[in-house]
């Protein structure tokens, strides 16, 4: 038999029962999933999960990023890609870098005595930096102890290998630094643009231990307009930025390397107090190096018997001119370069105007 093709009528007002039962539990899904999204929404740049005590790893929250700080929206790397107006997807434009990075044309060269290491990115002028050895030394292996760090602040160094002569005769001090040693590292940082094909400051800072501290101090004498600063570690003498002094009550004139009473015949060029006046000085030197058998004699009278004598003589003496100085005594070392030092230097010349 066909069943008949109308339902009974309880049927029908029992399906029409519920009708208002489905529909308040639709609306009330509706309302809460609505809710769900505004509770999440917003708080996916603001909340930053808790540490999980269930697999045993601590973890530090992460702060919020500045720019999310400011803008509450959704990082641009997860949000949905913007669709342009004809339906295709719209060109994303990269974040622009804080600066511009070319890759170094060239990292180690050595041109004659003088070896050159850029670093890998530059970004606008390069800032030099001179790294003077010491006796018995030569340039690569003096320079190989800081190099990271000249990359990681932007620093060209520039090193020469200098056969340096007897340090204790003041006579062979002054003859090779005049005709061969200060002459031709001026002329070497005057031709750098044109060897490097990069842009360059035109004043360098100059890093020296020993021997090279010496070097470095007298060479920012002598050429102070090309000087940006003078990190100089345990030197053994210093040249005084004076021509005459007193001695047991009698005048005495400060020839060069002791002082400056002929320079200007030895370099062409007058000694300018003024100029000196603005460059900055750190002079650093082991507080156990104290040995005045290390040094030569004719500076005692003006600066110690020891190099930290000296170091303090010298710092008395340059403040007096008139130049901002540091003196940094290094506890528990002797003559020597260590990577307190090092790091010590690094951190004075990152406090330089760029």
């Amino acid at each position: 038999m066909m069943q008949p093709m109308y339902q009974p009528a309880h049927r029908v007002r029992r399906r029409q029962s519920r009708r208002p039962r489905v529909v308040l539990l639709l609306i009330g899904i509706l309302v809460l999933g609505l809710g769900g999204l505004v509770a999440t929404g917003p708080a996916r740049s603001t909340v930053v999960a808790a540490p999980s005590a269930h697999d045993g790893l601590s973890r530090v929250p992460l702060a919020r990023p500045p720019d999310l700080a400011r803008d509450p929206a959704p990082p641009a790397e997860v949000a949905p890609a913007a669709r342009a107006a004809d339906g295709q997807a719209a060109a994303v434009a990269p974040a622009s870098p804080a600066r511009q990075p070319l890759v170094a044309p060239m990292s180690d060269n050595d041109f004659g005595e003088f070896y050159v290491h850029v670093p890998p990115v530059i970004s606008g002028r390069l800032r030099v930096l001179v790294a003077l050895h010491g006796m018995g030394q030569e340039a690569h292996s003096f320079c190989a102890a800081f190099l990271s760090r000249a990359d990681f602040d932007d620093w060209l160094v520039v090193a020469p290998t200098y056969n340096y002569g007897d340090w204790r005769d003041p006579n062979q001090v002054a003859r090779e630094e005049s005709s061969r040693f200060i002459p031709r590292l001026h002329d070497f940082l005057e031709e750098l643009p044109s060897r490097t094909g990069l842009e360059i400051e035109p004043r360098v800072a100059l890093l020296g231990f020993s021997r090279g501290a010496q070097l470095a101090q007298r060479f920012a004498m002598i050429y102070p307009e090309q000087t940006l600063a003078v990190a100089a570690f345990s030197a053994g003498s210093y040249t005084l930025p004076e021509s005459r002094a007193q001695v047991q009550g009698r005048a005495v004139t400060l020839n060069y390397p002791i002082g400056t009473a002929d320079v200007g015949e030895r370099f062409g060029r007058s000694f300018d107090r003024a100029a000196l006046q603005r460059i900055p000085f750190l002079l650093g030197v082991g507080a156990d190096d104290r040995n005045p058998g290390d040094l030569p004699r004719q500076w005692d009278p003006y600066l110690g018997d020891n190099r930290v004598a000296r170091a303090q003589a010298i710092a008395e003496r340059l403040t007096a001119l008139g130049a901002p100085v540091e003196l940094v005594l290094f506890p528990g070392v002797g003559h020597g370069l260590n990577d307190a030092m090092r790091t010590r230097a690094f951190d004075f010349l990152a406090t330089l105007p760029s």
